[in-house]
């Protein structure tokens, strides 16, 4: 797995951990992510943050939060991430692709898009599961 922005792209980033583990039965995949930035320089990222490299393609659905198909992004563990607003990350699955689009979640079902900069640390790191169908 590696992190990526909806537009452009950081001018270096490096990982101290970067491990990702799978299971597919039928259509059926279970993900493991583990993520670790040791060091990145900002520069140049903009937009929302994306966790990538899906083993597979998840299945075309209309709503990715939604959607039996779908996964949603547990988080088991993060820190060191930018400020989240007392919001908790999570990420959904994207429909028709390998990537998982980050978000942080509130109280009240209230959430937001996590912009590129949640990973601005050294030592900013998630460890999460997912479970979601291919197409």
């Amino acid at each position: 797995p590696a992190i990526s922005t909806q537009y452009g792209s950081w001018t270096s980033i490096a990982y101290s951990e970067q491990h990702g583990f799978y299971v597919k039965i039928g259509r059926k995949v279970t993900i493991w992510v583990r993520v670790r930035v040791s060091s990145i320089n900002m520069s140049g990222a903009s937009g929302y943050l994306y966790l990538t490299g899906l083993p597979y393609t998840c299945a075309n659905t209309s709503s990715p939060n939604t959607a039996a198909e779908g996964g949603t992004l547990s988080i088991n563990y993060y820190s060191n991430l930018q400020s989240t607003s007392d919001k908790v990350p999570t990420g959904y699955s994207m429909s028709n692709n390998s990537s998982i689009l980050m978000m942080l979640v509130g109280e009240g079902g209230s959430s937001e898009t996590a912009s590129a900069g949640l990973f601005n640390a050294s030592n900013s790191q998630v460890y999460g599961s997912m479970t979601y169908f291919t197409a």
